[in-house]
């Protein structure tokens, strides 16, 4: 992840918060969460192998790279009893989804285990609308995302007794989202709070190349500087020509049509939330 993305959120995060605090009108939350894929979708590329029997029957398995352990953070400053602005933060660790695909070729049984990995900081720029209760308040907060997404492939191709990995590192552009963060907080005294809810977000990841980064064979590193580009790099277009599939140029980077990955979660959120 780009550091420089990080420092420069965290000093808005800091400005925001102090600007805020000169006002006395500031809430800031933290906490942990913990998030499930919600409307899931298949890629075409990957998919699952189930045997029965003899035969063996290829899947599509529907995914979302969204859940897993994160950590959010907001700083929202009060316009009025019931309105406010601010802006949020929220970090997704590393989440991964596994793919076994099994080919049989003249008695050779190939076994290609794929694993998905991805981790994802996002900035939240928002508004929120709460109650204005003593004890018990709700609130909701609604939103964009601004993505930043780390996702890997690693490929272990197993015939017989030896295996081959590959480490792949997709590369693509941020991407817009949206998000809405329903809760209820509790006072525990005049200025602390306990607060959940429940983040839904909804986000799509189209990356634009995929390239090689390391190869193994049998645990040992193998060089891929002088493999030909076409099998080290990948680069996703709207349309490959039926020309170019059958004579593609080496030296390039292989074509292979667009994929969209989601990113769709339900996350619950606890924390605490400080009034100043």
């Amino acid at each position: 992840m780009n550091k420089n993305i990080y420092s420069l959120t965290f000093a808005l995060f800091i400005l925001l918060s102090l600007n805020s605090f000169s006002q006395s009108k500031v809430n800031i939350s933290f906490g942990g969460t913990y998030g499930f894929g919600i409307f899931k979708n298949s890629v075409e590329t990957f998919i699952n192998t189930k045997q029965e029997e003899n035969k063996y029957f290829n899947e599509n398995k529907k995914f979302s790279l969204g859940g897993g352990l994160g950590i959010y953070a907001s700083t929202i400053y009060s316009i009025g009893e019931n309105f406010g602005i601010g802006m949020g933060i929220h970090h997704h660790f590393n989440n991964e989804i596994e793919f076994i695909e099994v080919n049989s070729v003249s008695g050779i049984i190939a076994e290609n285990t794929r694993t998905l990995s991805a981790s994802r900081f996002s900035i939240l720029p928002m508004v929120e609308l709460k109650t204005n209760n003593k004890i018990i308040n709700a609130f909701i907060q609604m939103g964009v995302s601004f993505n930043f997404t780390n996702q890997k492939l690693k490929e272990s191709i197993a015939v017989n007794t030896s295996v081959t990995e590959y480490y792949w590192n997709y590369k693509g552009k941020s991407k817009l989202g949206f998000f809405t963060n329903l809760g209820l907080s509790y006072h525990l005294n005049s200025k602390l709070s306990l607060a959940i809810g429940i983040i839904i977000e909804s986000y799509q990841y189209s990356p634009t190349s995929n390239t090689l980064e390391r190869l193994t064979i049998d645990g040992d590193h193998v060089s891929i500087a002088n493999l030909p580009e076409i099998e080290k790099s990948v680069e996703f277009v709207d349309w490959v020509a039926d020309q170019y599939s059958q004579y593609p140029d080496p030296n390039k980077p292989l074509q292979s049509p667009k994929q969209s990955f989601i990113y769709n979660n339900a996350s619950l959120f606890l924390g605490l939330s400080y009034r100043f």
